[in-house]
């Protein structure tokens, strides 16, 4: 897939997603006491009125998670229709040993948690090269808004998915082996907004047309936000 491509499935998975997104994003707002509309609260402050919350959320979903933590079954595999139990045992012992070394019921927890608060939850469960050039089975916790999933896919289990998305941050050497013909240009906390905005965005109008480009935490002390014209 082109660089072009992968941007042009990323451009519609998130304007696909963004509805579920604002509203995954309310959910953790009245879990995290931010629930006020924009400028209601200092409105109620100005006039010198009592700006009160009552939480009757967190209360709630520390409750499902607590249940979830103290009910929760151990991992253990079975063999189908009176098949081999001695593969079934490896297979049992493989999970505990995962479980105990990469901490799988506090990840399953965690993602729990997340379901609890805006119905979505994720694993990453993937492969990576391990000691010894063996491969280790790394599951982690992946963040509900960094997944955009496939809008037109039915099935929890991803059997009819088509498209799927997760955002990262990718290094040069990482962009170059995905995408040999990317043009990688380096950004400094000196330049200025209009500086930022022909490196980033000029180069590339169709993908950022009417949108806002964000840059947090990649040039530091400053928080920028650069927004191209319409």
């Amino acid at each position: 897939m082109s660089l072009k491509d992968a941007r042009e499935k990323d451009l519609f998975l998130l304007d696909q997603n963004a509805e579920e997104f604002e509203t995954m994003e309310t959910c953790y707002k009245y879990v995290t006491g931010e629930q006020w509309e924009p400028g209601l609260k200092r409105e109620l402050i100005d006039k010198k009125r009592p700006a009160l919350s009552i939480d009757l959320i967190s209360p709630l979903v520390n409750t499902m998670v607590g249940i979830e933590r103290d009910f929760r079954s151990g991992l253990e595999a079975l063999p189908m229709e009176g098949g081999d139990q001695e593969i079934a045992a490896i297979i049992t012992y493989l999970l505990k040993y995962l479980n105990r070394n990469k901490k799988i019921e506090k990840m399953r927890s965690r993602v729990n948690k997340d379901v609890a608060i805006c119905g979505v939850g994720w694993t990453d469960n993937h492969i990576r090269l391990g000691d010894d050039y063996l491969n280790e089975i790394d599951p982690r916790w992946e963040s509900p808004f960094r997944v955009r999933r496939d809008p037109q896919g039915l099935d929890p289990d991803q059997t009819d998915w088509n498209l799927m998305a997760r955002d990262r941050w990718m290094n040069d050497d990482q962009i170059k082996s995905r995408w040999p013909d990317a043009d990688i240009r380096m950004l400094s906390g000196e330049m200025t907004a209009e500086e930022l905005r022909g490196v980033v965005i000029e180069d590339d109008k169709d993908y950022f047309q009417g949108r806002s480009f964000n840059i947090e935490s990649f040039i530091e002390p400053a928080l920028l936000t650069i927004k191209p014209d319409s």
